[in-house]
């Protein structure tokens, strides 16, 4: 048997970075954008809103026409026109009228607040307006809820349901992302079957890959189990080359990594420890920071592993035995 050498913590580190190169981003549909990595800012091109629009449904008036109106003598305007949203751009506002307006629909040119429906009889062909309002008063400024320029999400942020709603706002059908990796995650070994199989000796069931492929779905990648894989050099090579896509891959937030970048454990506690410490290292190799949520030092049992925040020191685990 080849005599077996270990290496230190730091050059481990160093190799597997080294071995870690992104895939090419793909141009994805925002529906299949959430949980892969931005490969550029999404950036407001025009304001949101691009109009003057309405908050609330209401009447479209001239401040000025209504200004002394009061409840038991309010102000009576004739409604001009009805505003709805087939209106490729603002009407005209007529002086000395009101018009029927819908909340987020455009402001008719020369209005400048909307009066509130519950604060008028709700008439068709004339209105009582029982409130002065003030200019502005009712009325979404151009840009209020995004400036026009304004960078939403940066690249390398992890696509969520905020980001992708961001864009959908913006009017972008399609992200260009590093999109979620496919993670396999191979059991191997004479000496495991699966959880529920028939024991025929000594055999062990498998706890080492549903541990990891659980780490690998919590890190937001897609992970798919494969195995028990016999203990034998040909069978664990035709169970790699059985599965599709970039071989033999680490994982980072949405990008997969090509070479050679490979992690072996032998036990439920060392599954636990170093895959928490290499999903850490694979995704800072990629260029952003990401903080362990489980601690990988210390001897407590691995299923009891207190909370921690940050990754081990260099010195925890000081040899690895390169595979």
């Amino acid at each position: 048997m080849a005599r077996m050498t270990t290496r230190s913590l730091a050059d481990h580190h160093a190799a597997v970075s080294q071995a870690l190169i992104p895939n090419p981003a793909m141009d994805v549909l925002i529906a299949d954008a959430v949980g892969g990595t931005l490969a550029e800012d999404i950036v407001a091109r025009e304001p949101v809103p691009a109009f003057a629009v309405a908050q609330f449904d209401g009447y479209a008036v001239l401040a000025a026409d209504v200004s002394g109106a009061r409840g038991d003598a309010p102000a009576v305007l004739p409604v001009s026109y009805d505003i709805d949203f087939a209106t490729r751009s603002p009407r005209t506002h007529i002086p000395s009228t009101a018009a029927r307006i819908p909340s987020g629909a455009p402001l008719p040119r020369g209005a400048d607040a909307v009066v509130a429906l519950a604060a008028t009889d709700g008439g068709v062909a004339r209105v009582a307006v029982g409130v002065p309002v003030a200019p502005g008063q009712g009325v979404l400024p151009v840009g209020a809820d995004v400036a026009a320029g304004t960078v939403l999400a940066t690249a390398g942020t992890r696509l969520g349901p905020r980001q992708v709603a961001a864009a959908a706002a913006l009017g972008m059908p399609r992200l260009r992302v590093h999109p979620v990796p496919r993670v396999v995650v191979l059991a191997v070994g004479d000496e495991i079957i699966d959880p529920g199989a028939r024991h025929r000796g000594a055999e062990v069931s498998d706890a080492n890959s549903h541990l990891l492929a659980g780490l690998i779905r919590r890190a937001g990648a897609q992970a798919f189990r494969v195995g028990p894989v016999p203990d034998e050099p040909r069978a664990l090579r035709a169970a790699i080359e059985d599965q599709p896509g970039p071989r033999r891959c680490a994982h980072h937030h949405g990008r997969t990594f090509r070479r050679a970048a490979r992690h072996g454990c032998d036990g439920p506690g060392s599954a636990w420890a170093t895959s928490r410490w290499w999903i850490w290292t694979w995704r800072r190799a990629a260029g952003r920071g990401w903080a362990a949520s489980s601690s990988v030092t210390g001897c407590c049992p691995w299923w009891r592993c207190p909370a921690t925040r940050a990754p081990p020191p260099s010195g925890s685990r000081p040899a690895f035995v390169p595979h």
